[in-house]
This record gives C-alpha cells, sequence and structure tokens, in this order.
C-alpha cells in the first residue's frame, strides 16, 4: 500500500507501508517507461537533425558525416546515462538473487534474462529488498528514511543493504546527488550507509558509541559478517568506507575522534611488494595482498580436497601463467605504465571458455613480455600471497566451471569463501591469517 500527501508543488511526501507485486512491478515498469520515453525523444532529436544538415548538406558531405557522427556520440552518451539507474539496479539484482532474473513485464527483465522468476513468487524479504533498492533508484535530491529495515532480512541481507542503499550507485548524475538516507532499527549491529567522503566518516565516528572497525570495500565487509555471525562480535560496528584512499584519510583525521574505540583494517595491494609505509603502521592490514588472500592461505588445503588428480597440473599451470602476467602488469606500473588491475580470466576476451590459455590478442594488446624473475618469485611465494586473491579463487572456478561435466560438483567464489573461512576459524587454527587479523583489531578495540 503506498500512500501520498502533497501539500504543494515543492512539498511532496510519499509514505511506503508495504509494496505489494502491483506496487513493485509499477515503481520499475513507471521508471523503465520514463527513460524510454526520454531516450525517444533524444533520437528523434538526432533523426531530425540529420536529416535537417543533409537536406542542408550542399556537397559538403564529409563536413556533414563528421558533424552528424559526433552528434551521434553524444546522443549515445545521454542515452546510457539515461539508462544507468535500470542498468544498476539490473546488476545489484543478478548478485542479490545469485545470478537469476526478475520479470517485472512481459517486456522487462532485471538481472539474468534467461533465468527469471516474477515478482509475485519473491519471498517477503526479497520483496523488501527489491522495493527498496526501486525506491532508491528514482530518487534523486530527496530525503529517505527507513524504518526497522532489518525486518524480514537475514543477516547476510542486512548487511549488503548497507553498502546498496547510498544513491550514489544508482544515480543517473555524473556528481553526487543531494539524496540523504537514515535507517531506524532495533538490530543489535548498527545499519549505517557509509559516508561519501573523509570528513562524513570522522563526523560519524566522533558519535560512534560502539567500537569500529572501519575498512575498505565490499570484499572485506563479506568476510567480516562471517567473522561476526562465528565468533560472537556483535557488539562492534563494521564501517566500510569505500576504498583504501579514504580510509587512509579518515585514519589520518584520528585526533578527530580520539577516545573513541575505532581499529583501521585494509589490503596490503601493492604495498605487499612496497612495504607499508611508516606512517600507517597502526593500521591492521593483511598479509597477503588481500583478504581473500588469507581466506586462501588459510583453507588452500582444505580446497584442494574437492579437486581430482588431472585437475593439480591444470590449476598450477593457470596459477603459474595468471602470476606471470600479473608480475608483467605490477613491473610495467613501476616503469610508468598503465597496468591493468580488473581484468579476469573469466572474460572471454582474456581467456576463453573452455580454454586455460590467455587469448593471443590480450597478450599482444598488453605488449606482454616475460617479468623480472624476482618480481614473479614475490607474486608466487606463499601460497601465491603476492596475486590479488580473487585471482586465485578465479583459477578454481574456471577449473570447476570448465573442466567438469553437467552434473559433476562445482563451487561458486562465494561456497570457497566459505569452504576456507571454515577451515581458518577452527579452534585448532589459532595462529590463521584470519584469526590473527581478528586478534590484532581486538587488541586495538579493547
Amino acid at each position: 500500500m503506498i500512500r501520498a500527501a502533497s501539500n504543494g508543488p515543492r512539498d511532496f511526501h510519499v509514505f511506503v507501508n508495504y509494496s505489494s507485486t502491483i506496487d513493485l512491478e509499477f515503481i520499475i515498469a513507471s521508471l523503465q517507461a520514463n527513460i524510454a520515453s526520454k531516450a525517444q525523444q533524444l533520437e528523434k532529436a538526432h533523426s531530425d537533425f540529420v536529416l535537417e544538415r543533409i537536406a542542408q548538406s550542399e556537397g559538403a558531405a564529409e563536413a556533414v558525416l563528421q558533424e552528424i557522427k559526433l552528434r551521434q556520440e553524444d546522443t549515445s552518451a545521454k542515452v546510457a546515462a539515461l539508462m544507468k539507474p535500470i542498468d544498476n539496479l539490473s546488476h545489484l539484482i543478478s548478485i542479490l538473487y545469485k545470478e537469476k532474473g526478475i520479470k517485472v513485464s512481459a517486456n522487462l527483465a532485471l538481472g539474468n534474462p534467461l533465468d527469471t522468476t516474477s515478482i509475485e513468487h519473491l519471498s517477503s524479504g526479497e520483496k523488501q529488498m527489491l522495493s527498496l533498492l526501486a525506491y532508491c533508484s528514482i530518487c534523486k535530491d530527496t530525503v529517505i528514511f527507513i524504518d526497522e529495515p532489518e525486518l524480514s532480512l537475514s543477516v547476510d541481507w542486512q548487511r549488503l543493504l548497507v553498502s546498496w542503499l547510498p544513491i550514489r550507485h544508482l544515480s543517473t548524475q555524473s556528481t553526487p546527488t543531494k539524496t540523504s538516507i537514515s535507517t531506524k532499527t532495533r538490530a543489535k549491529t548498527n545499519m549505517r550507509v557509509s559516508p561519501s567522503s573523509p570528513e562524513e566518516i570522522s563526523a560519524m565516528l566522533q558519535k560512534s558509541t560502539l567500537p569500529t572497525v572501519v575498512m575498505e570495500g565490499k570484499s572485506d565487509l563479506e568476510v567480516f559478517r562471517k567473522i561476526e555471525r562465528r565468533s560472537g562480535l556483535g557488539n562492534i560496528d563494521f564501517l566500510s568506507c569505500g576504498g583504501r584512499n579514504t580510509l587512509l584519510k579518515v585514519y589520518d583525521s584520528r585526533h578527530d575522534f580520539v577516545g573513541k574505540k575505532v581499529a583501521f583494517f585494509a589490503d596490503r595491494d601493492t604495498w605487499y611488494f612496497e612495504g607499508i609505509p611508516d606512517q600507517y603502521s597502526e593500521v591492521v592490514f593483511t598479509e597477503g595482498y588481500s583478504i581473500e588472500n588469507e581466506l586462501y592461505f588459510d583453507g588452500k588445503n582444505r580446497l584442494d580436497e574437492y579437486l581430482i588428480p588431472n585437475e593439480f597440473t591444470t590449476l598450477a599451470k593457470l596459477l603459474h601463467d595468471v602470476g606471470r602476467w600479473f608480475a608483467f602488469e605490477l613491473e610495467l606500473s613501476r616503469q610508468g605504465g598503465t597496468a591493468i588491475w580488473e581484468k579476469s580470466i573469466l572474460n572471454a576476451e582474456v581467456m576463453e571458455m573452455n580454454s586455460m590459455e590467455f587469448t593471443d590478442s590480450f597478450l599482444t594488446g598488453r605488449g606482454f613480455s616475460e617479468p623480472h624473475q624476482s618480481i614473479f618469485q614475490q607474486v608466487k611465494d606463499h601460497h601465491f600471497s603476492g596475486l590479488p586473491g580473487k585471482f586465485i579463487f578465479d583459477c578454481y572456478f574456471k577449473i570447476f566451471r570448465d573442466l567438469r561435466e553437467k552434473g559433476d560438483v562445482r563451487f561458486s567464489h562465494d561456497q570457497m569463501h566459505e569452504i576456507c573461512f571454515v577451515e581458518s576459524i577452527k579452534e585448532t587454527q589459532t595462529n590463521s591469517r584470519i584469526n590473527q587479523i581478528v586478534s590484532k583489531l581486538l587488541a586495538i578495540l579493547q
């Protein structure tokens, strides 16, 4: 049920008590229809422009074609900007529903369009999450109050809600909108949306009454959700600030919240090779490149138990080749070149499906050459602790996906993380990297 009250054109309020299937379909379909209408207007204006310029060309074909091309590029960019709320909403849904999609209408599906379910078949928690994301995607320059957002949501989804609610993830604007979100909750763990600037985070920490661990982003938050659930850390607040640069700026301003129990946790990233600067000695860093490396280091033996004999050789070569490529990118970066850190071997441009070799076009395009042996050795030492952990899990995932027959046991990234995590927190694993991180953070928060 949706009830709206308006006291004038500039004073409009909407109260949402419950979003039914019809409400959700209407909200999302209206958003899509509004975007489509604006996109059609842009396309029509472009068509009119083309016809007009052709009629006025008087033989200056090359100049007219160039002008039309520039106009088309501008129109395409504007249409893409219009589509951003729908595209981002669709992306979040594909993550939330594990690569499945939601059928909104006969002509609109969000997430994976090849494997959809209708809104009416969603659980109450799934509808609530979809409702929150849908409303956030249509709001601009708005204040949103959410009362007890944890109701009907699992603990994991409560945590996802924190990282997904900021409007900047869904906005069509190139600059931040003036939308803010406030939540009221009775849950033990604070549901706090990460602010967008170091200054806002510092101000939040000044007012905090809970011991707080400030961390970089989503990957760290996912691991600490597991730690909290298994280790009884319910009285500690975990705050994701969206990146290491922001985290370090907040750390540099820690004099603003002296007396507050705050610990900082970050991935080493390339500081694994270069060393941690002295001024950040009180930040708890991973031993390896990232938090995923810590999971892998602790759980590698357990994860390997799920491999069959012929897969070990393939995995070893795959890790070796990916490590060589990453060492090349690292060396290129040190020499002032532009390195690519985000390309995954699951991308067909990098490594085709059912192939364990880099494509020639990718390596040629990157200008690949053999990296210096000392750099490669650093990358592969200690179970490839210098190779970003996400690449390691990509290698295992590719083995499970590409080498096994339909019906064979396969594991997703989340399942592999869980296998390694369970191993890392066993009572017998007191010296595991994950347990060491927890111990260091707790010592700071005492």
